[in-house]
């Protein structure tokens, strides 16, 4: 394939891909958040828990100065029980990167 083909495949492409893009309609912001309140609605009261992962940075300002960022990793773990949400949190690793 020449040069000139594959320019002209991808300028082909890539305005194949532009009008493709433009045709598509953007999402309704207010039909996207009730269709997201009816998932919660309907799963809230099935799910008894969920695992995490949590990244965390903590970052300490005073008087103008700052101070050198902390990392933390965290598994995250929240049951439901009854009405109840509890929560544990179970730190592994400080500084990591």
């Amino acid at each position: 394939m020449t040069m000139f083909h594959r320019v002209a495949a991808t300028a082909a492409l890539a305005t194949g891909l532009t009008l493709h893009a433009s045709a598509q309609k953007a999402p309704d912001l207010t039909g996207l958040l009730k269709r997201a309140g009816e998932y919660v609605d309907t799963y809230a009261s099935r799910v008894s828990g969920v695992s995490l992962d949590e990244q965390l940075m903590l970052l300490e300002t005073t008087g103008g100065q700052t101070s050198v960022p902390v990392r933390l990793a965290s598994d995250v773990v929240l049951i439901k029980v009854g009405s109840l949400l509890l929560g544990l949190r179970d730190p592994y690793a400080i500084d990591s990167r």
